[in-house]
């Protein structure tokens, strides 16, 4: 079950990270506010 838990967490670290990505490079300022607004949710 543990293994489970370590896909998702990992899933959702490679999710954020792709955010900052977008949020440092988004080609406009909506892109990032969206990408930012990744983690409020």
């Amino acid at each position: 079950m543990t293994d489970y838990y370590l896909v998702a967490a990992l899933a959702i670290v490679i999710a954020m990270a792709l955010g900052v990505c977008s949020a440092l490079l988004g080609p406009s300022v909506f892109d990032r506010i969206l990408a930012i607004d990744l983690f409020g949710t």
